[in-house]
């Protein structure tokens, strides 16, 4: 066999195994999705009507968005007019064109009202401060956010804690009740 054919059958080889790389790759890549598809499938709850994966929803009024919504995943339960995301990672739009960024492990939207429910590991941030708690709801119609359960709010010259609050979007106005409890710049306590 001469040198050239040699190197020929080399490279022959080498063509061949990276398609065959290749090809492997792709299967592989292709099944993950589909594992990923049939997981968020199998995670859905027996009533759900439908279950996706990365999910964006914007809720407009006149032609203006109000909110928009990123998720991980949902699944829509027709029968009781709601929308289940996972990790929720939602954009609240002010009057004023200020942003109020709000993330949970998990949310429930009201389809037929916009109104949410948001729980577990919820943060809800704006200019110059920062909301925490566990379980918090958002009523679409007021543009009104409230916690029943206890809450801690913090910015740059404030530390506050509460076993409730509101915030309306519209006034810009917080609202604490029971066991107020906090710090201020210079030493002011409560």
């Amino acid at each position: 066999m001469t040198r050239r054919s040699r190197k020929l059958k080399t490279m022959l080889v080498l063509v061949m195994a990276g398609a065959l790389v290749l090809v492997t790759s792709m299967f592989v890549m292709y099944r993950r999705g589909s594992d990923e598809v049939k997981s968020i499938v199998a995670s859905a709850k027996p009533d759900a009507e439908i279950a996706i994966s990365r999910v964006r929803h914007v809720a407009t009024k006149e032609g203006k968005t109000e909110w928009r919504l990123d998720a991980d995943s949902a699944y829509l339960v027709d029968q009781r007019a709601q929308a289940v995301f996972e990790s929720p990672a939602i954009t609240f739009f002010t009057a004023d064109r200020e942003e109020v960024y709000l993330t949970a492990r998990e949310g429930v939207v009201e389809t037929d009202s916009n109104n949410i429910q948001v729980h577990g590991d919820v943060v809800l941030k704006s200019d110059g401060y920062r909301v925490e708690t566990e379980s918090l709801d958002y009523k679409h119609a007021e543009r009104v956010f409230s916690s029943n359960v206890p809450v801690r709010i913090n910015g740059a010259e404030f530390d506050l804690e509460a076993d409730s609050a509101s915030f309306d979007l519209k006034t810009h106005r917080m609202k604490f009740k029971g066991n107020v409890q906090g710090s201020f710049g210079d030493g002011i306590s409560l």
